[in-house]
């Protein structure tokens, strides 16, 4: 797969034009006030999955409960936190499920506790580039 100068493969530049193409009809999804509307929505779009529609809602209707499924990092944070152990998306989910409606905010709040998974790889060390 090719990559363009920006780093943008053609999958994702062709969803960006996608998304330009219906700026008329995303900036009325502004108007909705569930955001459990607009993420469904925002996923009728091909290529937008239901971690970039979190990831927005979450920007711009301060969403109480889109979280961001299939992110990286945040199943094995989360689990971490309740189960002391690596874990799922669908893990994830069972554990926020009592805090559905508001299962973001929980997320946010984990986060704002200074909780942190542990680390398993070797540290990086900082390069100096100062004296090359």
């Amino acid at each position: 797969m090719a990559v363009a100068p920006r780093g943008v493969d053609p999958h994702r530049s062709a969803t960006v034009m996608r998304v330009v193409h219906r700026a008329s009809a995303l900036e009325r999804l502004g108007l909705i006030e569930d955001p459990a509307v607009v993420r469904a929505k925002l996923q009728t779009l091909s290529g937008v999955g239901v971690w970039t529609a979190a990831e927005i809602t979450q920007c711009t209707h301060a969403d109480p409960d889109g979280i961001s499924v299939r992110d990286y990092h945040l199943a094995d944070y989360v689990c971490w936190f309740f189960d002391g152990a690596p874990g799922s998306d669908e893990r994830m989910e069972e554990l926020l499920e009592p805090w559905r409606g508001h299962r973001q905010r929980v997320v946010r709040l984990l986060k704002a506790s200074g909780h942190r998974k542990p680390s398993f790889g070797p540290r990086l060390a900082p390069a100096d580039h100062r004296w090359h």
